[in-house]
């Protein structure tokens, strides 16, 4: 996202704020005689999380190619990760090649580098190759601990 180096958690709260009454009125727009409970039942969902978890999450399902239904959630504004924006030094420029390896120690850098979407299949990939090498970590361990 563009805006994700600037320092802006109230701009995307306000954001999610403008998106939920958006939604909401859509919904009561679509369905004007049914319950607004009803209507909330249908298409708004609470999501547990280690902090107490989410009520009023907007969703739907989508059909993947193999047929598989898919239960998918309207990620919030607010949940991007803000990072910080590092400075160019004043004499750097991009174009000189003395600055090359300033620019190449500042690209490598893990903050530069982006991420696979939630839920997308290399982000599954990505975790599992996670998990994977933590499960070879702590199996290292195990075999250190019962040689000592």
């Amino acid at each position: 996202m563009y805006h994700r180096h600037v320092c802006s958690k109230a701009t995307f709260k306000d954001v999610d704020t403008a998106i939920f009454k958006m939604l909401w009125q859509w919904c009561k727009r679509r369905h004007p005689n049914k319950s607004r409970h009803r209507v909330a039942d249908k298409y708004f969902t609470s999501v547990p999380n280690e902090r107490g978890g989410r009520n009023w999450v907007f969703w739907g399902e989508i059909e993947r190619a193999n047929g598989e239904h898919r239960r998918m959630l309207l990620r919030r504004a607010f949940d991007v990760r803000i990072r910080r924006h590092i400075r160019i030094l004043t004499g750097a420029n991009p174009y000189d090649p003395s600055w090359a390896n300033y620019f190449a120690r500042r690209h490598s850098r893990e903050e530069h580098r982006s991420k696979p979407a939630v839920g997308s299949d290399e982000y599954a990939m990505l975790k599992h190759r996670h998990s994977h090498a933590n499960n070879r970590h702590t199996e290292k361990h195990r075999v250190l601990n019962r040689a000592l």
